[in-house]
């Protein structure tokens, strides 16, 4: 995200992370919790057409993941793309319908996501 970006976004980023008590601190000293706040509310604020989330949700409070998940979903409202990297196979019901399976760096599977999710249990 460019310089200038970021300034118009801090007080959007700030809030939605909910680390305005925090933003004095040197990033170094948030602990993992709060760079996974943090970073989840800077990529949110992006309009690229393609999301990349990672493991994300995994980190953080109820309220906060579920502050998540609506902005995925109204992200995805738009017409985003969304890939999600997780082994959370509730999260991947709930925003996903078709799937990819790697493993050990090969594509095991790329389908739909109940049949690939099937193979990644009887693999996995």
């Amino acid at each position: 995200m460019p310089r200038d970006m970021v300034d118009e976004k801090y007080g959007e980023i700030v809030d939605f992370a909910e680390t305005k008590d925090f933003m004095e601190t040197p990033f170094r000293h948030y602990s993992s919790g709060m760079k996974v706040r943090l970073a989840f509310a800077v990529i949110s604020q992006l309009e690229e057409p393609i999301l990349l989330v990672d493991e994300v949700l995994a980190v953080g409070d109820k309220a906060f993941k579920e502050k998540c998940y609506q902005r995925i979903e109204s992200q995805l409202a738009e017409g985003r793309t969304m890939f999600l990297v997780s082994h959370n196979n509730g999260d991947l019901k709930r925003f996903c319908n078709r799937g990819l399976y790697l493993r050990e760096g090969a594509l095991r599977a790329d389908g739909d996501l109940k049949e690939v999710l099937d193979q990644y249990g009887r693999e996995g």
